[in-house]
């Protein structure tokens, strides 16, 4: 706070009423607001401050505000130098998962599985799995938000790492005492289908 011409005036005559003058105007400043951002003065003058919630602001502008952060990204470079911290920081190398099951033959068979899939991760084949956490965090921060779609690997893929799960084996029936239940019995079929024939 800068003393004015009046205690300037004051501070000739008698500099500690003068200083206590300062710092009682001071403290009442501080009573009056608690934070700078709510001082009223010549730097806030015209800032409109609605006391509307973050998901209405965005309903309605949410589009102009997305466009705007990119082309400050690709025309700023402080801007372009901010995402790509803010992306270093939360992404770094990548975050890698390790298995830790206790049973270290399955973590290691688990891990070596993990070693081979990143590569092959992106249904694009542009990307790791890394790659694309850097290209999830670098849009969440741009746009605001990402969509990942996940698809399930098809045959047609010819990738070298299958995600597809083992087919569970049909379960076996006891042996009865009929033949036609042992029969049943030897069947390959579902228990279902087992159970519906012997119903038949």
């Amino acid at each position: 706070m800068r003393p004015t011409w009046f205690d300037r005036a004051i501070a000739v005559v008698s500099p500690r009423r003068a200083t206590r003058r300062l710092l009682a105007r001071q403290a009442f400043e501080g009573l009056a607001r608690g934070y700078e951002g709510a001082a009223r003065g010549r730097r806030t003058d015209g800032w409109r401050s609605p006391g509307t919630s973050a998901d209405s602001e965005i309903t309605t502008a949410g589009a102009l505000l997305r466009d705007r952060m990119r082309d400050l990204v690709r025309n700023n470079p402080h801007a372009a130098k901010a995402v790509a911290v803010l992306v270093n920081n939360i992404v770094g190398a990548g975050i890698m998962p390790r298995a830790a099951s206790g049973d270290d033959r399955l973590d290691r068979t688990v891990n070596d599985l993990w070693e081979a899939w990143p590569r092959h991760c992106d249904a694009d084949g542009q990307l790791d799995f890394y790659g694309l956490q850097t290209l999830v965090c670098r849009e969440m921060v741009e746009a605001g938000e990402v969509l990942v779609r996940r698809r399930p690997r098809r045959a047609e893929d010819s990738l070298a790492v299958s995600r597809r799960r083992p087919s569970p084996r049909p379960p076996k029936a006891r042996p009865a005492c009929s033949s036609r239940s042992c029969h049943l019995a030897s069947d390959h079929r579902s228990a279902p289908a087992i159970q519906a024939a012997a119903r038949a």
